[in-house]
């Protein structure tokens, strides 16, 4: 299944007055979603919300043009690219490691009735628009050293990063992908000529 994607580094505390601007610029539908056994969906009514009804963090956020039905919807069955639906994370730190964010929408699904793989134009409308609307608040680009291999640092014209981030690794902090230990991602590329794997 094909999927559009944009990936950058920013932090939580200038994240969310961007997301409120995106959202109300673009006039669309935010879902909040919970995982774990009691997984369920939120429609957010209130701008400039940052957490669930229940005071949650939401472990994924989904933004739509038609405004769903909840009460209709399983959150144990979500299929975001019929539906119209893109997904953005919300930007994490885990003690000096910001994680990498991904706003992504997956626009082709699969329908068993018709047996065929099927197109939602919609998504790919909703994902442009919010891309354009980082894009204009992110810079570009960000170097990646895999400490395996003592490569040298690539550039990643791909990965984009905001103020905030720069200022994390400015501070001396690290920029990473959930769960790639080895990778490490630096906004000049000379501050990874010395970083060692632990």
């Amino acid at each position: 299944m094909r999927v559009k994607y944009l990936q950058f580094f920013m932090h939580s505390s200038e994240f969310w007055p961007i997301f409120w601007q995106m959202v109300n610029t673009a006039r669309l539908n935010v879902i909040f979603v919970r995982l774990g056994p009691t997984r369920s969906l939120q429609i957010v009514d209130v701008e400039n919300t940052t957490v669930r009804s229940d005071g949650s963090v939401p472990d994924w956020i989904f933004l739509a043009a038609a405004r769903p039905e909840i009460k209709h919807l399983d959150a144990n069955e979500l299929h975001p690219a019929e539906w119209g639906w893109v997904q953005i994370d919300v930007p994490r730190a885990r003690d000096d490691v910001l994680l990498l964010s991904t706003l992504a929408g997956k626009y082709e699904w699969y329908d068993p009735l018709d047996n065929q793989t099927k197109a939602n134009k919609e998504v790919i409308r909703v994902f442009d628009k919010l891309a354009r609307f980082l894009k204009k608040r992110l810079m570009k680009p960000v170097w990646a050293r895999n400490l395996k291999e003592r490569s040298k640092p690539q550039r990643y014209n791909q990965i984009w990063y905001s103020s905030g981030a720069a200022d994390w690794v400015s501070n001396g902090r690290v920029l990473q992908q959930e769960g790639v230990d080895n990778i490490v991602f630096s906004i000049q590329v000379n501050s990874l000529a010395n970083t060692q794997l632990d």
